[in-house]
């Protein structure tokens, strides 16, 4: 599902390069959760956003189900964003007007669907956000805005998801639900790549990759 292959990437500035990673390879198989672990500035961050299609490397290649999105035009690699992968980021990075139902079918803009809205619903279901569904983040616990981020992460069931640091913010109840959430996706037939410190988010992997220098040791 996905396949990065020799991957670097540098970055240049005030006549300094630095490199973020180095000529790193791994690959993820459908039905597998792999947390990547290691020390601040060792690049992992950077390789979740090349991961992600967000992030051009400077050599090697990303093939994500067997596409390679910097091959495609920027209009193209959006839309292939959209459909495949999803994104659950540590900041939430919801939208501070809109409703909890409303930040989740935000993910249908980019690519709509049928009844968008009975797929909202599942989510709120499933991630007991029934009696939340119209206030805005302001109004959530910190619990309750990563759950919205997942489940719009979630909506359009992309085969890569791609999580940095989602527990950071959130107590042990709320880390585990959140966890619980990425492992069964991943079992369901989904790839799920996570950055993460959380000795709970190991436990949940099928497999822990560590990271030092730009480099899986």
């Amino acid at each position: 599902m996905l396949k990065v292959q020799d991957v670097t990437k540098t970055y240049s500035g005030n006549g300094r390069e630095v490199q973020a990673i180095d000529g790193l390879s791994l690959a993820i198989e459908a039905r597998e959760a792999v947390a990547i672990q290691g020390p601040s500035g060792c690049g992992k961050s950077t390789l979740l956003l090349a991961c992600g299609a967000l992030l051009r490397p400077t050599g090697g290649t990303v093939h994500v189900a067997g596409v390679d999105p910097y091959q495609l035009s920027a209009n193209a690699r959006s839309a292939f964003r959209a459909e495949h992968i999803g994104f659950v980021f540590q900041q939430f990075h919801l939208v501070p007007y809109l409703d909890v139902l409303q930040n989740i079918l935000a993910a249908n803009l980019p690519n709509p669907q049928p009844q968008p809205e009975q797929r909202a619903e599942e989510l709120i279901h499933q991630f007991g956000l029934e009696d939340r569904r119209r206030h805005v983040p302001a109004e959530l616990s910190v619990g309750e805005r990563q759950r919205v981020a997942l489940s719009r992460a979630l909506f359009h069931r992309p085969q890569l998801v791609l999580a940095d640091e989602p527990t950071g913010n959130l107590d042990p109840d709320n880390a585990s639900i959140v966890l619980d959430a990425l492992r069964e996706y991943a079992d369901a037939g989904a790839a799920v790549l996570m950055v993460t410190h959380d000795p709970q988010a190991a436990q949940r992997a099928h497999r822990v990759l560590h990271m030092e220098r730009g480099r899986v040791v």
